[in-house]
């Protein structure tokens, strides 16, 4: 891996846990004992933080190095094909319902509706 990928994935990084921590340049230079400069460098991965400012950004922002170091993977969200396929697990006469709901009409919805608002009532 190259320099400059290198310094890509730790600026990113450190970008990305200022805004999760909601704290600006000056905040992280102020805590690293360095530059407004040198963190915007940072930023824009243009230079990379020495090791002890790297501890020093693990601090500030409660991770690991390999947080700051690795390529960061957002977690997979589940589609909704998997969200309804638990659905169905859970609860299979659920199936039946939600393939009823895909063909029905608004009026329907609106019949069903004024139905489990009477039931809801009882």
């Amino acid at each position: 891996m190259s320099e400059q990928e290198i310094n890509r994935i730790i600026a990113e990084n450190i970008v990305r846990f200022m805004e999760m921590k909601r704290l600006t340049q000056a905040d992280v230079a102020a805590h690293c004992g360095v530059s407004q400069a040198s963190v915007s460098n940072w930023c824009k991965g243009v230079k990379m933080p020495r090791m002890d400012k790297i501890d020093k950004l693990c601090e500030l922002f409660s991770c690991s190095r390999s947080d700051l170091l690795d390529s960061y993977e957002p977690p997979e969200e589940p589609s909704l094909d998997d969200l309804l396929e638990k659905i169905f697990n859970d609860r299979p006469d659920m199936r039946g319902l939600f393939s009823l709901a895909w063909k029905a009409t608004p009026e329907d919805v609106e019949k069903t509706m004024r139905i489990l608002e009477a039931l809801k009532g009882e």
